[in-house]
């Protein structure tokens, strides 16, 4: 019983879950609403993060996603790509969160990195992934340019770009009464 209630406590911490007194827990049903608030809180949280890591990130690390960025850009792409490049995403944003130096950051980018999980996946269409890649490859040449202010603006652009993506996907109604 004790690691299904410390995961209930976790998911409970995150966001995930609705624990209620004297009621079984469920599963929280996020609404338009708390999709634009949460991308809007890992817009100013990420960016922050990539300001910081542009003056911060060792050029091992910087080398590193730079050459997985490659292989993930290269023509060949292999069968499971839309995964791989779902891993790198998840590896791109904790190694920006992880140069920034400031933990309780790196905590809070990580908390919302895992309400947003499931869009990845919900988004993960050859398209978007490949755009999301063009948006990281952006983010990280400003850090290694060392420009924190184009870092935090590459940054804000490419969460804004993926909130886009998931309203999208989950209000495709609201996006043709825009059109």
């Amino acid at each position: 019983r004790t690691p299904i209630t410390e995961a209930l406590q976790r998911l409970t911490h995150d966001g995930l879950v609705l624990q209620e007194p004297h009621r079984q827990p469920r599963v929280v049903r996020l609404g338009r609403e708390d999709v634009v608030e949460i991308y809007e809180m890992r817009a100013q949280l990420e960016a922050a993060a990539a300001e910081r890591a542009a003056t911060r990130m060792t050029p091992d690390v910087c080398e590193k996603l730079r050459s997985k960025l490659a292989r993930l850009s290269g023509k060949r792409r292999p069968a499971n790509w839309a995964s791989l490049a779902i891993e790198f995403d998840l590896e791109f944003h904790d190694a920006v969160a992880e140069a920034a130096g400031n933990r309780r950051l790196r905590d809070d980018i990580a908390r919302y990195r895992r309400l947003v999980r499931c869009f990845c996946k919900l988004t993960g269409n050859d398209a978007n992934l490949a755009a999301a890649i063009a948006e990281h490859r952006a983010i990280l040449a400003a850090i290694e340019a060392c420009r924190p202010a184009a870092a935090r603006k590459a940054m804000v652009d490419h969460i804004t770009k993926r909130q886009a993506a998931v309203l999208a996907e989950l209000y495709p109604e609201l996006a043709e009464k825009r059109r």
